[in-house]
């Protein structure tokens, strides 16, 4: 095996906004709405093929919804001098909302992305998400469940943290 170089690797912050509907817990009921979020990403690249990714994410309603995420990107097109970049992320998916019955929830969210490095602002990271965070009930029996999801587009900026 080809030991990795130094200069491959590396590990980024990103920091997103975004929007998109959610159907979920909001105002005492579950249906869908549209939810504005803020999050924070890191994703090491320890290799050459694939990025680890850990974050966390907060989505504004009534309850705030907290997120951590963790998963995997790969880079499907990458130009050498780090000017383009698309990627597919696939992340487990932690989660609560404080009205929420039961222990923290577990979902999957895969997204679909790229970055362009514009050289007045930097790296600016673009994607769209799609999260399925099971199913939610504001019974303790369980009754009248509805399936928890989530789609949204992000837009932020990376930049290096080593």
């Amino acid at each position: 095996a080809t030991p990795v170089k130094a200069s491959q690797r590396h590990l980024e912050g990103i920091l997103t906004f975004g929007l998109g509907p959610y159907s979920g817990l909001n105002k005492g009921e579950y249906k869908p709405f549209l939810q504005p979020s803020i999050g924070f990403d890191c994703a090491a690249k320890p290799a050459d093929f694939i990025e680890m990714l850990i974050g966390a994410h907060i989505g504004f309603s009534d309850p705030l919804t907290t997120t951590v995420l963790l998963g995997i990107r790969h880079p499907f097109f990458e130009e050498p001098e780090g000017g383009v970049k698309l990627f597919t992320d696939l992340e487990m998916v932690f989660f609560d909302e404080s009205q929420r019955l039961g222990p923290i929830g577990l979902g999957l969210r895969s997204a679909i992305g790229g970055r362009a490095n514009i050289k007045s602002i930097g790296k600016v990271e673009y994607r769209v998400a799609a999260e399925y965070r099971g199913s939610g009930s504001l019974n303790d029996n369980g009754s009248n469940e509805k399936t928890l999801w989530g789609v949204g587009v992000e837009a932020g900026r990376a930049f290096w943290l080593t």
